[in-house]
């Protein structure tokens, strides 16, 4: 048997292997790992133990207690060793008392306020006018108090003085960007016995300087307590803005979704019901009843005064400011929401008769009627025709697919209706985008609302006579209007030949005209606007493109209108004391 001599690798690895067993047997390693395996006790626990008693036996410092600093012992300087030690204990501050203005002034209880007679108040108008026109000034009368603002007074907050015609001054804080006054004028109200129908002349003396004249509504017995206009004479040559006449109107309360909570609780539900009933009969219940309320919300009777402090200033609310902007100086009105279109006169002269409410379908003016008897047979003498109204045109709203709206309520019923004040009032189908907004303009209504409130064009219809110069006789250029869609005009014509029958009507949305919805919009895209009116909101860039949101968002226009409608329901209205409950829609109490 042969065997092969190891290598040089191998005789290396076994003379290791021979050392490392010597330096083991040196080391005891093998005795100490049998000791580890056996539960007898090890070096290893023999060691630990050692550690631990010899942290035993060292010594810890013991802990010596603070002793507490006497802190009169403190080294003070020789500067001041002879006054009292300083005090470090803290102490309670008493805060500042602020002294409060008090008035000499008892409130008076609201439930029995009296407010100011027809005649005590056009007295004190007729007194302020006849002051007015005495007063001269290099500045011309006001149209907009915004205007006023930014061109008389400060642009920044700054204390305006009301001088009266005593001399005694008042302070007052002028809010620029309210544009109106606020600390100060309750004193100026309660110090001079501000009453309901007092009607108030401010002529600014200085650039923070106002001269008022209070014409007492009280005083229609007593002429001579009037202010006379001689006795101003030396103003008038520091007079450097315009003479403003503020009527102080109360009783215009705030109309609330809640009016008739505790009186006529159900009468949403009496409303709604009867607009159903009608609206099962004939879907012309529909246009007619929304077409009824937009006529009558914005036909306004202008008498051209001035009025101010539209947020009932009562006794109660002279703590309000006296803002300029918000509540405005605007001129008086007759009309708006308040039912004035019901009115039928033997004459032929209220609202309906005008020519531009002929077209207004019975069935609108019918649904109110049964309406009100419906809600009078509940709750007699409470409920006005106005607010059946508003309540009439949101049901037919929601019944032809558009969304719900909540309805302000506390509308009462006018005491005019005259047909010649409607035309002025009114959009005409031939006007342009600004002629549409000046409109609506007058009624506190923006552009927004504007082409919002347009898109109830999507249901109803209009006579030929409305459009017909659209497609006859436009212009010299083409007697057809080019913003007209070429088939959507050919289809007119055939249905609104020329010397056609004035009865004859089209609907305003040819797609959906029974359906309350955003196709009017998408409508006007295509050019298929029928009036000029409906056509311009889209072919003008300053509108567009609210028309567009308006047609690719149907939940935007549906939440738009509801808002839209709310405001146009606020045009003119009449509370408190204001108007009256007809017992009759169509006819004033008597």
């Amino acid at each position: 048997m042969v065997v092969s001599k190891a290598s040089a690798y191998e005789e290396s690895r076994l003379k290791r292997l021979e050392e490392n067993k010597k330096r083991m047997e040196e080391l005891n390693l093998n005795k100490l790992a049998q000791a580890l395996s056996t539960p007898k006790s090890s070096p290893v626990c023999v060691l630990l133990g050692f550690w631990f008693s010899d942290l035993q036996m060292k010594r810890v410092k013991p802990k010596v207690p603070r002793q507490p600093v006497d802190l009169s012992a403190v080294r003070r300087s020789s500067r001041v060793a002879d006054k009292p030690p300083t005090s470090y204990k803290e102490e309670p501050i008493e805060p500042l008392g602020r002294a409060r203005r008090s008035y000499s002034f008892n409130r008076t209880n609201l439930a029995n306020r009296v407010y100011a007679s027809a005649e005590g108040r056009a007295y004190a108008i007729d007194r302020a006018e006849a002051l007015q026109s005495g007063l001269e000034s290099k500045f011309p009368s006001f149209g907009l108090p915004v205007q006023f603002c930014e061109k008389h007074l400060p642009s920044h907050d700054e204390f305006i003085a009301l001088l009266d015609e005593d001399d005694n001054e008042s302070p007052t804080k002028y809010l620029a960007d309210k544009r109106g006054l606020s600390a100060g004028w309750r004193g100026f109200a309660i110090d001079h016995e501000l009453v309901d129908g007092d009607a108030l002349v401010f002529q600014l003396i200085e650039p923070t300087k106002f001269k008022v004249y209070i014409i007492r509504v009280n005083q229609v017995e007593d002429d001579d307590e009037a202010p006379n206009v001689t006795e101003v004479e030396a103003w008038k040559g520091l007079c450097v803005a315009v003479v403003i006449i503020l009527v102080v109107g109360g009783g215009e309360g705030q109309l609330s979704e809640n009016f008739y909570s505790l009186s006529c609780p159900n009468v949403e539900s009496i409303v709604n019901q009867t607009v159903f009933t009608k609206f099962t009969q004939t879907i012309v219940t529909i246009p007619a009843t929304l077409r009824l309320f937009f006529h009558d919300c914005m036909v306004e009777l202008s008498q051209n005064i001035f009025k101010g402090l539209r947020f009932r200033f009562e006794i109660e609310c002279f703590c309000c400011d006296l803002l300029v902007n918000s509540v405005g100086y605007k001129e008086d009105y007759e009309g708006g929401a308040d039912a004035s279109i019901m009115i039928s006169s033997p004459n032929g002269d209220a609202e309906k008769d005008a020519p531009d409410n002929l077209s207004l379908a019975g069935d609108g003016f019918d649904t109110v009627i049964k309406a009100k008897a419906a809600v009078e047979a509940v709750c007699p003498g409470v409920v006005s025709c106005a607010d059946i109204l508003a309540v009439a045109a949101r049901d037919v709203v929601v019944l032809a697919g558009g969304l719900s709206f909540k309805v302000e309520l506390g509308r009462r019923d006018g005491l005019i209706s005259k047909a010649s004040e409607v035309a002025a009032n009114l959009p005409d189908p031939s006007f342009n985008l600004s002629q549409l907004i000046a409109v609506f303009a007058k009624k506190n209504l923006t552009q927004d609302d504007l082409i919002t409130l347009s898109g109830a064009h999507t249901i109803g219809h209009s006579h030929c006579s409305r459009f017909a110069n659209r497609l006859y006789n436009f212009s010299l250029s083409s007697k057809v209007d080019p913003s007209m869609n070429p088939n959507y005009a050919q289809q007119l014509m055939q249905a609104c030949p020329q010397n056609v029958d004035p009865r004859i009507a089209v609907d305003l949305d040819p797609v959906t005209p029974e359906i309350f919805d955003n196709v009017y919009y998408q409508n006007l895209l295509v050019g298929k606007g029928l009036l000029t009116s409906d056509e311009v909101l889209f072919t003008n860039p300053a509108s567009r493109r609210t028309v567009k949101n308006f047609a690719n968002n149907p939940s935007l226009f549906n939440s738009e209108f509801g808002n839209a409608m709310i405001k146009l329901g606020r045009v003119g209205v009449k509370t408190g004391n204001q108007g009256q409950i007809r017992k009759d829609c169509t006819a004033f109490n008597s």
